[in-house]
C-alpha cells in the first residue's frame, strides 16, 4: 500500500470509529493482568483494515498483536490459548523481552458450522473462569449474530467478560474463500507471529562452505584440483579432537540456503544454527504466499513447502515420518493427512497434497541431529537417502556430529560474530542509547568480546544488562548461564503469576532449580532431548521431596513452563530445555552440587556427548584442580586433553581459573605438564598460535616425555609456517613414543610441504608398517612417488588404496592423472622446468593444454623491448639471446643467452600492461611455448609457489641488470666494492662482534608496476648510491639484494645513526621521483638491526655471512617496513642506551620464522630534540 493512501486508511478509520479505537486501545493499556473483552465486527474487508491499524497502533505502544485464527479441531479457546502459550516458539517471543505485552485478537469464528458454533459457546460459558490463567489480554472478534448467540447461550462468560466493542458498517457479510491446503500452510508460516516477530532483530549470520578434513590439523591441498589432499587417522587418537575444517566462500547465511539442495548447516551451541533454520522457512513461506496473492505463481507451478522440524521430538515409534505429517496437520489445520501419503510424498511417489491439486515441493529443515538419540539417528539418515530429488533438504547439527553425515550434503559452518554484526544485534535488542553503553564494554573486554561473538551468549548478556548496575556482565559461560537462569526462575514470583498464574502454591526458587537439575542430568544420562510428562511428574516428585516442598508437583511444573528455562513439545506429550545449552548448564550444576564425579561419563563413548556439560563443570565447581583431573583423567588420553582444552577456554583465556588450576599443580610436574599441554591446545582452538607454542614448550620443560605436547607443538608450528621447527617437534614425537602414527602423518605432511617428497616417502611408509590396513597412509605414500615422477610405484599404491577401500574416490582419480601423464611427452618435459616443479600433476595436465606452440627461424625477433606483452614463453628446443637497447647512449648489447627449458617474458604474466624490458632474437631454430596471463592466473590460485619463482627470477634478471649497470656506469662503484672487498678481509679470520643492518623498501612490487621496468632499474641505481653515501665510513655495504641491502659496523651506535639518516634519505629520493613522474608513491623504508657474533667466510664466488644476526636483522626489517620504523634486537637497545636515541619495547615479543621462541623486539622512538616522526 503507498504511504499516502496507508495514512488516508487510517485517517478514515479514526474519523468513523475515534471513540471505539481510544476505549479498545486504553482498556489494552491498562490490562496488566490480562482479561477479555469482545468486538463485533460484520464486514470482513474493514475487519482487516481494523487489524493492520492496531498493529501498528500497538506496537508504538510497545505491544504486539498477536492474531489468532480458530480452526475446527479445538472448540475449547481456553485450551487452544494455553497450549499456544506453552509451545517454545511463544515463550522465545515473550522471552525476546521486545514487547512489553502481548495481545491475542481471536477471530474466525463465523466460519463454524451452527453445532460447533454451540459447542464452542458451551466451551466458554464452562471455563470462564479458566481465561484468568491466560496473562495476555484476550479480544475476540465476531459478527453481531454470534455475539447476539453468546449473550443468550453462554450467559455466565457474558456476565463476567469485560467491555464490548462495536464496529458497525453496512456493508453485507461476506465469506474467505477456503485455501487449498498448501496455501493455508504457507498463509500459516508467514503470519505465525512467533516466527514473523524474530525477522525484526535477525542480524544476517554467515556462512562458511566448508569441507570437513579427514585429518585433524589441516593438509596442504586447498582443493583436489591442486593436489589431492593427504590424509591421516582420526581415529587414532580419538574422536572428540577438534574438527577442521577446510574453508571456501563466504555468503549471508539465507542467501547461500536459497540455493541450495542438499546441505548442512554446522556450528557450535549457541551459534544461530536454529534461528537460520526458522527464518529460512519463515522467509520462504513469506515469499511464495506474496507470490501467490499477486497471481505471480501459474496453477500448474509447483509450491515450495518450508517444513520446519526439531529432530529432538523423535522417539522409539515416533518416526520423522510421522513428526512431518503432524506438523502439515497442525499447521494446515487439516485432519486428512495419513502417514502414507506423507510418505509417498517424501520420496517423490506422489507430488500433492491430499484434496489439493497443486503440485508442491518440500524444503525440509530439520534442526538439532546432534540431539536425536543414537539409536534414532540412523533412521533419520536413512531418510537423506530416500527423499526424492524434487525436494530440498537442510539440516542442522554440532560441529562434532559433522563427521557421521553423508558426504554429498553441502557443508557450511556458521561464523562468529563480528563487530559489526554484534553492535547491530545490541541496537535490536537494547536500543541505540543503551547498545553504545554495552558494545563499548564488550569490545574493551577480550574475555566479553568472546562471549559476545555467540549469537545465544550475546542474547543471554542482553537479558542480564542492567542500566542499574552500570551494565556489569560475567565473563565466563558459566557465571553467564548461572544469571540469566536465575532471572528466568525469578518470573515466578511476579504479580500476576502469584495471583492467576495456574500454580496455587508459592514455590521456592531452590525446589525450581533441583528439579531443573534432576530433568537435565537424566536426559543428559539417557541421551535424550525431551522427556515424556509423566517421567517429568515422578522426577519433579523427587525434587519436591528432597527440599521437602510446599505445593504440589503440578504447582512446581506449572511454574517451570510458565518460567521458559522447559517448554512443552508442540503435542503436549514431552518437556524439552529452552536451550541444549542450558539444560548442559543444569545437568552440570546437578553434579557440582550433589559432588557426583564427572569423569564417571567421560568414557569413549560419552565424551562428545558431554563435552557441553564439561566445560560448564569446571566453571561450576569450586575447586578448579580437582574438576581438571576429573576432566583429564589419570591416563591422560588425548581425546581428553581436548575435552580440558575446550573446557579452559570456556572459563576464559588466562582467566583466575587458569591460575588456581596452575597452583594446585605446583608441586606436581606430571599434572603442571598436562596443564600446560590443555591450555596450548585452548589457545590452538582459538586461534592464538604465538601463546600456544609459548603453552606447549612449558609443557615440554616440565616432561620432556610428554610425546602428545611434542606432536602438538610440530602442528601448532606447520600452521605458523615455520616447517623444519614443525619437523623437530613431531621427530622428537616420534622418539619418544614410535607408536604414535600420527606423528609420522603429519612428519610426512611437513615433508611433503617442504617438497622434500623423498622423506615424505620414508616417513608414510613407516605410518603404513604401523597401521597396514588404513587406506589413507598408502593414498600419502602415493602421492609422494607420484611428485617424485615415480607413477609405477604411485599407482601401485593408489591400487593398494582402492583394495581397502573400493569407494576411495580420489585414488582412482589420481590414477586416472598417471594414466593421462603416461600418454603425454609434453607433461615430462614441463616437469623438467624448475620453475613448475612445485605444480601438481592435474595442474600440469591443465597447463600442458593452456600452451600454444610457436616456431621461429635463425635471426627472427619473438618479442620487442618496449612492446606491451601477455605471454611467458618456454623454449621447448633452439637457442635464443636477449638483447637491449642502452637507454643513454642507444648501444645494442647482448645481456644473456637461453637455450631448452629456459623461459623468458615473466613480467608480462606478474604486471598487466607490462612492457617488455628486452627483446629476445632466435639464434638457432626455435620452438617455443607460450602461456597467456589470462592461463596463468588460473594456475596462479592454487600454486603460490610458481609466482615466487616468477618473482625471484624477475628479481634475479633486475639484480644483475642493475649490477651491470651500475659496474658500467658509474666509475664510483667500482671503487666502493674494491673498498668493501678490503674491508670484509679484515674480518675473514674467526667470529666477530659486529652490527648488522637490513634495510627493505615497503611496497616494492605496486612501485615496480607503477615506475616501468626501465624507470625501476633507474631508481634502484639511485637508492643505491645514497645508501652508499649514507654509510659512508661509518660501515660497509655487504650486500644489495633487488629492493634490499644489509650492512655491517662495528659500533651499535653507529649502524641506528645510519638507519635514521637512510630514511630521511630514502623519503627525500620518493619525493624527487614523485615530481618525475608527477604521481603519489606511497612506499617506506623498513630498517631491522640486530647485534652479536657473525662469522665471514669465502667461497667460491663472494665473501657469506653467518650468525644469528644476520638473520635477526633481515626478519625484523621484513616486520619493520609495514610500518615504515626502525626495529633493534635487545641487545643493540641495551648498547644505545644513553645515547641521544631512544627506543620503546614492543607490547609483544614477536615469533620470527626460524626462531624458537618470541624475540623482545624495539622500535626506534625519538632523537634528543626531534619529534617521532623524524624517526619513524
Amino acid at each position: 500500500m503507498a504511504a499516502d493512501d496507508h495514512l488516508t486508511t487510517r485517517t478514515a478509520l479514526e474519523a468513523q470509529f475515534g471513540h471505539q479505537i481510544a476505549l479498545l486501545l486504553k482498556m489494552i493499556e491498562l490490562s496488566n493482568l490480562g482479561g477479555i473483552a469482545t468486538v463485533e465486527c460484520n464486514n470482513l474487508q474493514l475487519r482487516r483494515r481494523l487489524f493492520r491499524y492496531f498493529d501498528e497502533r500497538l506496537a508504538e505502544r510497545g505491544m504486539l498483536l498477536y492474531p489468532l485464527r480458530i480452526d475446527r479441531h479445538d472448540l475449547n479457546l481456553v485450551r487452544v490459548l494455553r497450549n499456544i502459550t506453552d509451545q517454545p516458539g511463544f515463550k522465545d517471543l515473550e522471552l525476546l523481552g521486545r514487547y512489553r505485552r502481548i495481545v491475542f485478537f481471536v477471530y474466525g469464528l463465523e466460519d463454524y458450522t451452527p453445532r460447533q458454533q454451540k459447542k464452542f459457546l458451551e466451551f466458554l460459558n464452562l471455563f470462564r473462569d479458566a481465561t484468568t490463567i491466560i496473562k495476555e489480554p484476550i479480544i475476540i472478534w465476531a459478527t453481531s449474530d454470534f455475539i447476539a448467540r453468546m449473550a443468550s447461550e453462554a450467559p455466565d462468560f457474558w456476565s463476567w467478560k469485560g467491555l464490548l466493542f462495536s464496529f458497525d458498517d453496512d456493508t453485507p457479510l461476506q465469506f474467505d474463500e477456503a485455501l487449498l491446503p498448501a496455501e493455508q500452510y504457507l498463509y500459516n508460516i508467514a503470519r505465525d507471529p512467533s516466527i514473523a516477530v524474530w525477522s525484526e532483530v535477525y542480524v544476517p549470520l554467515q556462512l562458511t562452505h566448508v569441507r570437513l578434513k579427514e585429518e585433524r590439523n589441516g593438509n596442504i591441498a586447498r582443493e583436489k584440483e591442486r593436489r589431492a589432499p593427504l590424509y591421516s587417522r582420526l581415529q587414532t587418537l580419538g574422536e572428540t579432537t577438534a574438527v577442521k575444517w577446510e574453508r571456501f566462500e563466504r555468503h549471508e547465511a539465507l542467501a547461500v540456503l536459497r540455493e541450495c539442495q542438499r546441505g548442512v548447516v554446522v556450528g557450535d551451541p549457541g551459534a544461530g544454527k536454529t534461528t537460520i533454520l526458522r527464518m529460512m522457512a519463515h522467509r520462504m513461506a513469506v515469499e511464495q504466499w506474496e507470490r501467490i496473492q499477486q497471481g505471480a505463481i501459474a496453477p500448474h507451478e509447483p509450491r515450495l513447502l518450508p517444513i520446519f522440524v526439531r529432530l529432538n521430538a523423535l522417539r522409539k515409534g515416533y518416526t520423522l515420518v510421522e513428526l512431518i505429517t503432524e506438523q502439515l496437520m497442525r499447521t494446515t489445520g487439516l485432519d486428512t493427512f495419513t502417514v502414507d501419503d506423507v510418505q509417498a510424498l517424501l520420496k517423490g511417489e506422489r507430488l500433492t497434497l491430499p484434496d489439493d491439486p497443486t503440485p508442491v515441493r518440500l524444503l525440509l529443515l530439520l534442526d538439532g541431529l546432534n540431539e536425536v538419540e543414537f539409536d534414532l539417528q540412523r533412521d533419520v539418515l536413512s531418510w537423506f537417502y530416500q527423499l526424492g530429488r524434487e525436494h530440498r533438504l537442510i539440516v542442522s547439527t554440532r560441529n562434532d556430529y559433522a563427521r557421521f553425515l553423508p558426504r554429498f550434503l553441502t557443508m557450511y559452518l556458521v561464523e562468529p560474530l563480528g563487530d559489526e554484526e554484534i553492535k547491530a544485534f545490541l541496537e535490536r535488542y537494547v536500543g541505540h542509547r543503551n547498545s553504545a553503553t554495552l558494545y563499548q564494554q564488550i569490545i574493551e573486554d577480550n574475555s566479553l568480546h568472546d562471549l559476545a561473538r555467540s549469537p545465544l551468549l550475546l542474547f543471554m548478556l542482553t537479558q542480564i544488562a542492567d542500566e542499574a548496575t552500570g551494565f556489569k556482565l560475567p565473563s565466563d559461560h558459566a557465571h553467564l548461564y548461572r544469571l540469566f537462569t536465575e532471572q528466568l526462575l525469578a518470573r515466578i514470583e511476579e504479580e500476576w503469576w502469584n495471583i492467576f498464574g495456574r500454580s496455587k502454591a508459592r514455590i521456592k526458587l531452590d525446589v525450581s532449580r533441583v528439579a531443573l537439575a534432576r530433568l537435565a542430568i537424566t536426559m543428559q544420562r539417557e541421551r535424550r532431548a525431551t522427556l515424556n510428562v509423566r517421567r517429568c511428574f515422578w522426577l519433579i516428585k523427587e525434587a519436591a521431596y528432597l527440599q521437602s516442598a510446599q505445593g504440589s508437583v503440578q504447582d512446581i511444573f506449572e511454574g517451570l513452563l510458565f518460567s521458559g528455562l522447559i517448554r512443552l513439545t508442540p503435542n503436549r506429550k514431552a518437556v524439552e530445555f529452552m536451550h541444549q545449552a542450558v539444560r548442559e548448564f543444569y545437568a552440570a550444576w546437578y553434579l557440582v552440587t550433589y559432588e557426583e564425579p564427572i569423569e564417571f561419563y567421560l568414557d569413549e563413548s560419552g565424551l562428545t556427548h558431554w563435552q557441553g556439560t564439561a566445560a560448564l563443570y569446571l566453571g561450576l565447581h569450586p575447586d578448579k584442580g580437582i574438576a581438571f583431573r576429573q576432566l583429564l583423567g589419570e591416563e591422560g588420553a588425548y581425546q581428553r586433553y581436548w575435552l580440558a582444552a575446550r573446557a579452559l577456554e570456556h572459563v576464559g583465556l588466562e582467566s583466575k581459573a587458569w591460575q588456581e588450576i596452575e597452583q594446585a599443580f605446583l608441586h606436581d610436574e606430571k599434572w603442571l605438564a598436562r596443564f600446560k599441554l590443555a591450555c596450548g591446545l585452548a589457545m590452538e582452538w582459538r586461534g592464538k598460535l604465538s601463546d600456544a607454542v609459548l603453552y606447549l614448550q612449558d609443557a615440554i620443560a616440565y616432561d620432556p616425555e610428554l610425546a602428545i605436547a611434542s606432536y602438538e607443538l610440530g602442528i601448532v608450528y606447520r600452521l605458523l609456517g615455520d616447517l623444519e621447527m614443525a619437523a623437530v617437534a613431531l621427530r622428537s614425537a616420534i622418539r619418544i613414543d614410535p607408536t604414535l602414527v600420527d606423528s609420522y602423518n603429519q612428519l610426512g605432511i611437513v615433508y611433503f610441504e617442504m617438497q622434500d617428497y623423498t622423506r615424505a616417502m620414508y616417513v608414510f611408509q613407516a605410518a603404513i608398517d604401523l597401521e597396514p590396513e588404513n587406506p589413507h597412509h598408502y593414498f600419502n605414500l602415493g602421492l609422494a612417488y607420484k611428485m617424485l615422477g615415480q607413477y609405477d610405484e604411485a599407482w601401485a599404491m593408489f591400487e593398494e588404496v582402492l583394495r581397502r577401500d573400493s569407494g576411495y574416490r580420489e585414488a582412482r582419480e589420481q590414477q586416472q592423472l598417471i594414466a593421462l601423464a603416461r600418454n603425454f611427452d609434453r607433461i615430462a618435459f614441463l616437469e623438467r622446468i624448475l620453475l613448475f616443479r612445485s605444480l601438481s600433476l592435474e595442474h600440469l595436465v591443465l597447463l600442458s593444454h593452456s600452451l600454444e606452440e610457436r616456431t621461429y627461424a635463425p635471426g627472427e625477433m619473438i618479442v620487442w623491448q618496449g612492446e606491451e606483452g601477455d605471454h611467458l614463453f618456454i623454449i621447448e628446443s633452439g637457442e635464443v639471446e636477449v638483447i637491449a637497447r642502452d637507454a643513454e647512449t642507444g648501444a645494442l648489447r647482448v645481456l644473456n643467452r637461453l637455450g631448452t627449458g629456459d623461459y623468458f617474458g615473466e613480467i608480462a604474466l606478474l604486471e598487466e600492461g607490462a612492457r617488455r624490458t628486452a627483446s629476445v632474437r632466435a639464434v638457432t631454430p626455435v620452438r617455443v611455448l607460450a602461456l597467456h596471463r589470462t592461463d596463468f592466473m588460473r594456475i596462479k590460485e592454487e600454486s603460490p609457489d610458481v609466482v615466487s619463482m616468477l618473482v625471484q627470477t624477475r628479481n634475479d634478471r633486475l639484480e644483475a641488470d642493475v649490477r651491470h649497470t651500475l659496474e658500467e656506469n658509474i666509475q664510483r662503484f667500482r671503487e666502493w666494492r674494491r673498498q668493501a672487498s678490503e674491508h670484509i678481509q679484515q674480518y675473514k679470520q674467526g667470529e666477530h662482534q659486529m652490527t648488522v643492518l637490513a634495510a627493505d623498501i615497503r611496497n616494492s612490487t605496486p612501485l615496480t608496476q607503477q615506475f616501468g621496468a626501465t624507470r625501476w632499474l633507474r631508481f634502484l641505481k639511485d637508492f643505491y648510491s645514497d645508501m652508499i653515501e649514507v654509510v659512508g665510513n661509518r660501515g660497509i655495504i655487504y650486500q644489495y639484494v633487488g629492493d634490499q641491502i644489509v650492512a655491517l659496523f662495528e659500533k651499535p651506535l653507529d649502524a641506528v645513526a645510519c638507519a635514521v639518516d637512510m630514511q630521511t634519505t630514502y623519503m627525500r629520493l620518493l619525493h624527487q621521483w614523485e615530481m618525475r613522474l608527477e604521481t603519489p608513491l606511497e612506499s617506506g623504508l623498513g630498517v631491522g638491526i640486530a647485534t652479536g657474533t657473525i662469522a665471514i667466510e669465502d667461497t667460491d664466488f663472494d665473501a657469506v655471512l653467518a650468525g644469528t644476526p644476520v638473520v635477526l636483522a633481515t626478519r625484523l626489517s621484513a616486520r619493520s617496513k609495514e610500518r615504515n620504523a626502525v626495529y633493534l634486537d635487545e641487545t643493540t637497545f641495551k648498547a644505545i642506551l644513553g645515547s641521544p636515541y631512544w627506543a620503546e619495547m614492543l607490547e609483544h615479543p614477536i615469533l620470527l620464522k626460524g626462531f624458537h621462541e618470541p624475540v623482545r623486539v624495539y622500535r626506534l622512538a625519538r632523537v634528543a630534540g626531534q619529534p617521532t616522526e623524524s624517526v619513524v
